[in-house]
C-alpha cells in the first residue's frame, strides 16, 4: 500500500477520534449540568418538630413559594429513608399521586401540583412516631422535573 494512503487513513482516523472525544465531552457536560440544576425563582421552607414522643402524631410542612412570573409545578418530594425509619407516613395533603423507592435511599412522593406565579403551595406530611431514635436526613423538593431539585436537612428526635 502507498505511504500517502496510509498516512491519510491514519490522519483521518485521528481527526475522527478527536471529534468524537470532543462531542462526548460537550454532551457529558450538558448532561451533568442538566442533572445538577437547582430550581430558579423558588423558595422552599421545611418546618419539622425538633423532638416528639413515641406514638405522637406530627406534621412535616414543606412551604414552596413560586417567585417566578410563570406557573411552575411541584414534581416530587424525596425523603431520606434514614429520617423515615422511625415513623409511619399516615398521609399527605394534598395527596401524592405516585410513590417510588429509590435504591433504598429515598422515598419519592410525586405530586404534579401546579404552583401559580407569585403563589405559595403548602404540602403536609402526616407522621406517627413508632421508634425511639434520632431521625435525620435530607428532603429534596423537585420543581418542573425530577432532576431540578433543592435539598434541606431535616431532623426529629423521637423520645420515650
Amino acid at each position: 500500500m502507498n505511504r500517502k494512503v496510509v498516512l491519510w487513513i491514519v490522519t483521518g482516523c485521528g481527526i475522527l477520534c478527536l471529534g468524537m472525544i470532543l462531542f462526548v465531552i460537550v454532551l457529558g457536560g450538558s448532561f451533568l449540568k442538566w442533572v445538577t440544576q437547582t430550581p430558579e425563582d423558588i423558595e422552599v421552607d421545611v418546618i419539622v418538630p425538633a423532638a416528639v414522643s413515641l406514638d405522637d402524631e406530627f406534621i412535616l410542612r414543606v412551604e414552596i413559594t413560586n417567585l417566578a412570573d410563570v406557573e411552575q409545578t411541584l414534581d416530587s418530594i424525596d425523603i431520606d429513608v434514614s429520617y423515615l425509619d422511625g415513623v409511619i407516613v399516615d398521609g399527605t395533603e394534598p395527596a401524592y399521586v405516585d410513590f417510588t423507592e429509590i435504591a433504598d435511599a429515598f422515598h419519592t412522593y410525586e405530586f404534579q401540583s401546579p404552583i401559580p406565579a407569585g403563589s405559595k403551595l403548602d404540602i403536609r406530611f402526616y407522621f406517627t412516631a413508632i421508634r425511639v431514635g434520632d431521625g435525620s436526613g435530607e428532603i429534596s423538593v423537585c420543581i418542573n422535573s425530577f432532576v431540578n431539585c433543592t435539598s434541606r436537612l431535616i431532623r426529629t428526635i423521637i423520645e420515650e
